[in-house]
């Protein structure tokens, strides 16, 4: 029985639902780290960010700019299906991601003279690496909203062989750039296919110039407009993060680690982290040379890929490197490259990509037997990579207590006096995710990295010490001043002691506090100004 086209976007939406579970049916937010809960923010924000990142509602009393939007993309999906919840979006767009993606590398794949069903390994290998299980148990979900990486590859692959058309450039450059404005990360993989293609097609002396040209005149205005926005949104973010020489070593261990595959301590002390390519593709693609000796396209791709994945494998460079080149070196090595494994999603298109070519090949000579390949792509994402067992959830109920009243809140949360930065972004991320919901102004910044605190911070550190030497009805007034309507007080995450303390105090700015314990935590909210 032959195949039929549509049973490709099916069996791979089906795949995306597995991976993904339980997003196709969950109201709560899959992901496990907090930073699942900033992105629901920025969704719920991107009506008020998209015409010039500034938000009322954040960052009270001055509102707050986010020059650096973590996508441009999701701001603007945010704005299109602002009528959906934002949770829900959230996992909507997990699911449509994955399935749209592997689609797109799917048909990569058939570009490179892969035959369906076993074009299917690229799409499931593309979307069941350890990127893109990162990218789901992490929070940032719209790194695997990735069609444009395939989609470039394959018009771009078309536009430097013989016979490219503008066309062929034209749908690449306008690729690349919605890569590029899903994130910057994707942007810096497309742009090593864009090199290694490019390069490949000199080789051969095979090169349609016409073709090559048209891409870069549809990138180079917008392209133009983003750096712009890029650099003036703020400085080399997370530079101390970015170790050092000494590091190197540790660095390269760490790689190894994440490149082996998920251990089974990963997400225990892992932070989630691998950048591990399905052990079936790389056995298939390692196959190649001799597979598919008699072809020569597949060597571009494969070379690329290869190229790619030794990059993504390298270690940071020093700070002292990038700050050489001023500037545009600080952003590039700062901001850019702190994570350089994920420049791998480029080699794990391109392995996919030639793997199923080859799995194309055994399946034509092998017969029946050629599809235990498919057994063991489903061991593989099931049992080594451990998706979806290995997703968590984070309540997607708001506390109750912010509906008690309307104006700017002001959360209260113990401080983290470590200075560990984990502490501070789930505070603030779980923050802004209430604020997604209750809509009244918050004093936290919603897009933070890890060298900077949050205007949040300093207020509930200046109340907390006001309130722990008695100062309270200097603190109410001067709360009163700036605008707070209310405190919201997190007492679950206080001592016994310190959250007695401070609620005496409150008690003398509202006796009677809202107090709700729903959405997996108690909080009082304690009315500034109250009778």
């Amino acid at each position: 029985m032959s195949w039929r086209g549509w049973w490709t976007p099916v069996v791979l939406l089906a795949f995306a639902v597995v991976f993904t579970w339980p997003a196709a049916v969950t109201g709560d937010v899959p992901g496990h780290q907090p930073d699942a809960l900033g992105t629901v923010w920025f969704l719920s924000a991107a009506p008020r960010l998209l015409l010039d990142l500034t938000d009322p509602l954040t960052g009270f009393p001055e509102g707050a700019r986010y020059g650096r939007p973590d996508s441009f993309t999701l701001l603007v999906l945010g704005q299109i299906f602002a009528f959906i919840p934002a949770p829900r979006l959230y996992s909507l767009l997990l699911v449509v991601g994955v399935a749209t993606s592997a689609w797109a590398a799917e048909a990569f794949a058939r570009a490179l003279g892969a035959r369906a069903p076993w074009s299917l390994l690229a799409g499931v290998a593309f979307m069941s690496c350890g990127l893109a299980s990162t990218a789901l148990l992490e929070g940032y979900g719209y790194h695997a909203l990735n069609p444009w990486l395939p989609l470039f590859a394959l018009a771009w692959l078309r536009a430097t062989s013989p016979g490219g058309t503008v066309r062929d450039g034209l749908l690449a450059g306008g690729a690349f750039l919605l890569a590029l404005l899903t994130t910057a990360w994707l942007g810096l993989a497309a742009t090593l296919l864009a090199l290694g293609f490019l390069f490949g097609g000199l080789f051969r002396g095979s090169l349609a110039w016409r073709a090559v040209l048209a891409a870069p005149a549809v990138l180079v205005l917008p392209l133009a407009v983003y750096v712009k926005v890029f650099i003036d949104g703020g400085g080399a973010t997370g530079s101390g993060e970015t170790g050092g020489a000494i590091a190197i070593d540790n660095q390269m261990v760490m790689t190894a680690i994440r490149l082996a595959g998920p251990g089974l301590s990963i997400d225990v002390d892992g932070h989630n982290q691998s950048a591990a390519m399905p052990a079936f593709a790389l056995a298939l693609v390692a196959a190649a040379p001799i597979a598919l000796r008699e072809h020569s396209r597949w060597r571009t791709v494969a070379l690329t890929g290869l190229g790619a994945g030794l990059l993504a494998a390298a270690p940071r460079l020093p700070p002292e490197t990038w700050s050489s080149l001023g500037r545009i070196g600080e952003l590039i090595g700062f901001s850019l490259l702190r994570f350089p494994e994920r420049l791998g999603w480029a080699w794990v298109l391109c392995a996919g990509a030639v793997g199923a070519r080859v799995a194309t090949g055994l399946g034509q000579r092998g017969g029946p037997a050629a599809y235990l390949i498919f057994l063991v792509a489903i061991v593989d994402v099931l049992l080594v990579m451990r998706m979806p067992w290995r997703q968590r959830e984070a309540s997607g109920v708001v506390p109750s207590a912010y509906a008690a009243a309307e104006g700017p809140v002001l959360d209260l949360w113990p401080e983290e006096l470590r200075g560990l930065p984990a502490w501070a972004l789930r505070t603030t991320n779980t923050a802004c995710f209430y604020q997604s919901a209750h809509r009244r102004p918050i004093a936290d910044h919603c897009l933070l990295t890890y060298d900077a605190a949050s205007p949040r911070v300093t207020w509930s550190r200046w109340l907390t010490d006001r309130l722990f030497v008695g100062d309270v009805a200097a603190a109410e007034a001067r709360l009163a001043e700036v605008g707070f309507a209310t405190i919201a007080l997190h007492g679950d995450y206080f001592s016994d002691g310190d959250r007695l303390r401070l609620g005496a105090a409150l008690a003398q700015i509202d006796a009677a506090p809202a107090h709700s314990t729903d959405g997996g935590e108690a909080i009082w909210a304690y009315a500034v100004g109250a009778p």
